[in-house]
């Protein structure tokens, strides 16, 4: 229903938030968000709608890009972060890379419908990477 639309979308802008401004270091370790992980890169959570795995993985990302706060550089456990922020590129940009370079554009609806889809995760795709490129400098 709509509401039910509503209140995921306003828990995923909370989630964006809290992991862009907060950080909490022991978000990575609650259960929730790794099975949240799980799910994004087994693309079971593609019954999401386009605007809530969008904001889920940029949510993802953030927690694995941003650095902790108050902690010094020797724990910030960049290693492990870094190997699941490349699981999660891979697993968002799976579909993509199957695409074979002479591929046609799907003509019906619901492929349509699916294209779309995988459009708005490479779109989230380059948009971390960017930012991770930003935060590089």
């Amino acid at each position: 229903s709509k509401v039910q639309e509503k209140l995921l979308l306003s828990a995923c802008h909370l989630l964006v938030s809290l992991v862009t401004t907060v950080r909490p270091v022991f978000l990575i370790s609650i259960p929730t968000v790794q099975k949240m992980f799980n799910r994004i890169t087994d693309s079971s959570a593609q019954r999401l709608s386009d605007k809530a795995q969008i904001l889920l993985c940029r949510s993802l990302s953030n927690i694995l890009l941003l650095p902790w706060p108050n902690l010094p550089e020797a724990e910030q456990q960049w290693a492990i972060r870094s190997t699941n922020h490349a699981s999660l590129i891979s697993a968002l940009t799976r579909d993509y890379r199957s695409l074979k370079s002479s591929a046609i554009l799907p003509q019906r609806k619901n492929q349509q419908d699916n294209s779309k889809s995988h459009q708005c995760r490479f779109l989230v795709v380059i948009n971390m990477e960017i930012l991770r490129t930003r935060m590089a400098f």
